[in-house]
């Protein structure tokens, strides 16, 4: 395959967009939130690795909107666990600040009183528990 200036051009225009789509959904906007988990779907390696951070950063800003765009999403990620405790590489290595961004996370989770979510937000916060039980053992 030949990359031409138009095709590298288009791959950053395309990068553009999914870092501005990111930041809008680390800061918790619904619709960003909505396009991350669809763009998450079409990625792998550390692409989808990014998308996990922001959905990650996005639930102690808004943890309703991080469960209504979950909810309408959740048949496409097949395992919570990267999606809520992906910590970012600020944490590696870091095992109390690991356990006590989860906390804040399970915190943020847990004040999301929605009767409509409870399914999704009662899945996050046993995913979120068992992740901090691990880090409770290292």
């Amino acid at each position: 395959m030949t990359l031409t200036l138009a095709s590298l051009a288009s791959l950053a225009s395309l990068a553009n967009e999914h870092s501005a789509v990111l930041k809008k959904a680390e800061a918790g906007h619904l619709k960003a939130l909505r396009e991350a988990f669809v763009l998450h779907t079409k990625t792998d390696g550390w692409e989808a690795e990014e998308i996990d951070i922001a959905l990650g950063k996005s639930i102690r800003l808004n943890p309703r909107n991080f469960l209504t765009a979950l909810k309408e999403n959740r048949s496409k990620v097949p395992s919570l666990g990267s999606t809520v405790g992906q910590l970012g590489p600020d944490f590696v290595d870091d095992f109390s600040k690991q356990k006590i961004e989860l906390q804040k996370r399970l915190s943020a989770i847990q004040s999301v009183k929605d009767a409509s979510l409870k399914t999704v937000r009662e899945e996050c916060e046993t995913v979120l528990q068992r992740q901090i039980g691990q880090k409770s053992g290292e």
